[in-house]
């Protein structure tokens, strides 16, 4: 995957109804794009062979 521009994530904060302007923009690039080539490199054999679990919350008797 590549990294996103600084344009495509500002759009993707509009989308989920967040504001990003500089100077945070810049620190979010930077992190974001740091984050996806980290999780790039995480390979764990066969994890696209598990179902998932639902999470599953306890309601709260009280």
């Amino acid at each position: 995957m590549s990294s996103l521009s600084k344009e495509e994530i500002h759009a993707l904060g509009k989308v989920a109804g967040l504001e990003i302007c500089e100077p945070e923009l810049t620190e979010v690039y930077y992190n974001l794009n740091a984050i996806m080539k980290a999780m790039k490199d995480i390979d764990v054999p066969d994890l696209n062979t598990q179902e998932p679990l639902p999470i599953i919350i306890p309601q709260d008797s009280g």
